[in-house]
């Protein structure tokens, strides 16, 4: 069974580490799997259950950073899928945020087969993910505010940053400005390929894991964990 509270500090703590030791480097989206398939096998799941880069059983030349597996008759079933995020400053960019929806609506098809529990990783620098991703603010110095600035911005449409929080959003129905571009370029995307051939009327997600944030005792790195449906 996966505590992710537990989960997120071994994140946190090895990204904190690997900066210590001059491998800031490392730090990518890809390197997350390391901290947690290490985290996977400390509860006792056997290594050949953690794969990397799984193929997605619904959308054609898609992949899953890390799935977890267990046997079946003649086969296997996934029982968890994960995608990563690492914040940068390129995370408030449309690519970017075109890149967090794809992510979304691929965890979103596994959780409406059925299929697996579908979780989206979000870590980051301290100041990266206040201000690229929690608050959307136009500074990322933290020396201007007395207290960490509120949730605001792009992503609190799709996300809640309050432990146990949820947001459901439409996308099939949305008509903003700023959404509806991101929502269309993943229909040109898929459509062609891929199937459901078609956008979800709404993607609903929880805030299951977020890190403590303080103002004035930062953690070096810190994140979040969101289960899709």
């Amino acid at each position: 069974m996966i505590e992710h509270k537990k989960l997120l500090q071994s994140i946190s703590y090895w990204l904190s580490y690997q900066e210590k030791i001059g491998r800031s480097f490392m730090i990518t989206e890809a390197s997350l799997r390391y901290p947690v398939a290490d985290y996977l096998s400390s509860t006792a799941l056997p290594l050949d259950a953690i794969k990397l880069e799984y193929p997605h059983p619904y959308l054609q030349q898609r992949r899953i950073d890390l799935v977890t597996l267990r046997p079946v008759d003649k086969g296997h079933t996934i029982t968890a899928a994960m995608e990563f995020k690492v914040v940068k400053d390129t995370t408030k960019s449309t690519a970017e945020k075109k890149r967090i929806f794809n992510d979304l609506v691929r965890l979103h098809v596994l959780a409406q087969a059925a299929l697996a529990l579908p979780y989206f990783v979000v870590a980051g620098k301290f100041d990266q993910f206040i201000y690229n991703f929690r608050s959307t603010l136009k500074t990322n110095k933290l020396g201007g505010y007395h207290r960490l600035p509120d949730p605001s911005g792009f992503f609190t449409e799709w996300f809640s940053f309050s432990p146990r929080g949820t947001r459901t959003f439409a996308v099939g129905t949305q008509n903003d400005a700023v959404y509806r571009p991101i929502y269309d370029a993943f229909w040109q995307d898929y459509r062609e390929r891929d199937i459901p051939a078609h956008l979800p009327g709404e993607i609903s997600t929880e805030c299951i894991a977020i890190s403590p944030l303080s103002r004035d005792f930062p953690l070096p790195y810190v994140g979040g964990i969101w289960k899709i449906n």
